[in-house]
């Protein structure tokens, strides 16, 4: 995977969209599944021309009822989408929460599981941030460090009454609503992401206020506007992003350190790794034979990999004074030892054991 350069804000685009020095063309990307039913990705085409002074071309990948995870496969495999993502200046993201309607259901029907009968709402909002994670790290990828305007529209409170047909009752929705704002508050606290919440206003309000079809659920032309009026608040600046790492590993010049791995182990995990010397450093996992252990590994010195591994995972060297990002599938279930390892030298510290 290509290096992935540090978050750079800056107050204009060098490489983009800039307030002080319009573009004759603006290329701007909307990807999701929320957009199917309303008119924000063409009010936000306009409002970018208008507030831009220039011609807006826009490529869009809208599935309405695809997952985050189908849009997953398709930015890994459709050539056209990843063209367009390298060539943009702007990128619009929206998903709705329907990747939780089958949890839902569950709940709803006492399937869920747990002594709560909430299993299933966990397992599934994990999957869902995991989702947007390798979503938000292929998006990164592809940019490959160029600044890139990058707005995510987020679908406020979303437990809207008219979804569950008027049948939700007050509690279900006290329960059911922590599960979409945590998977909320990761989009938005992404780096390099700007996010607008649509709305936060009660249900009733946003009736009142027009914002919805006759149905109750999509947003109407008002709505629609006011979405967009939210994006416009968020302003045209660019970041460059990089992938989201559950791992940091850096190398010093008498070894190395690893970030703290907070919760369960994740399979694929996301391991970035920093060698900011002079040194030929690599980070090496993999598995060992029964009745060998850590020490074992510190033990062993010279090239290669020890006698006593049992299968080998992966080799991670971004190079001399460099950093690398890696999606690594760790093998499921048994002890995943990472080690950080120089050639000629062997382990550097006390390997990392993994267990997914």
């Amino acid at each position: 995977m290509k290096t992935l350069f540090r978050i750079i804000l800056l107050t204009a685009l060098i490489a983009g969209v800039s307030a002080c020095a319009p573009r004759e063309t603006i290329e701007l990307v909307v990807i999701g599944n929320a957009f199917g039913s309303n008119t924000i990705p063409q009010l936000y085409e306009a409002a970018l021309a208008e507030d831009m002074d220039a011609k807006v071309n826009t490529y869009s990948w809208m599935k309405p009822a695809a997952s985050p995870a189908t849009y997953l496969e398709n930015l890994q495999t459709e050539t056209e989408l990843r063209k367009a993502i390298k060539n943009a200046d702007a990128i619009l993201l929206a998903f709705s929460p329907s990747w939780g309607n089958a949890a839902d259901n569950m709940f709803f029907n006492d399937l869920c599981g747990g002594e709560d009968n909430l299993d299933c709402q966990r397992k599934t909002t994990a999957k869902a941030k995991r989702d947007w994670i390798s979503v938000f790290n292929n998006i990164a990828e592809l940019r490959d460090g160029q600044p890139v305007v990058l707005r995510v529209l987020i679908w406020g409170d979303w437990v809207y009454p008219a979804y569950y047909g008027d049948k939700i009752t007050a509690e279900e929705t006290a329960i059911l609503t922590p599960y979409f704002h945590e998977y909320q508050d990761l989009q938005s606290s992404t780096p390099g992401v700007k996010a607008a919440l649509v709305f936060p206003q009660a249900y009733e309000e946003l009736l009142s206020m027009g914002y919805f079809q006759e149905d109750g659920l999509h947003f109407s032309e008002t709505g629609s506007a006011a979405a967009v009026d939210l994006l416009r608040g968020l302003g045209y600046e660019s970041a460059g992003i990089e992938g989201l790492a559950d791992l940091t590993v850096t190398f010093n010049e008498t070894g190395c350190e690893v970030t703290p791995l907070e919760g369960d182990v994740p399979n694929p995990i996301y391991i970035r790794v920093e060698n900011p010397t002079d040194g030929e450093n690599a980070v090496i996992i993999f598995t060992l034979e029964e009745g060998n252990d850590a020490q074992d590994v510190l033990d062993f010195k010279g090239d290669g990999l020890p006698p006593f591994v049992k299968d080998f995972v992966t080799h991670l060297a971004p190079g001399l004074n460099s950093s690398d990002f890696y999606e690594v599938t760790l093998n499921d279930g048994g002890e995943n030892y990472v080690v950080c390892g120089q050639d000629g030298v062997g382990a550097l510290a006390v390997p990392l054991i993994l267990k997914p």
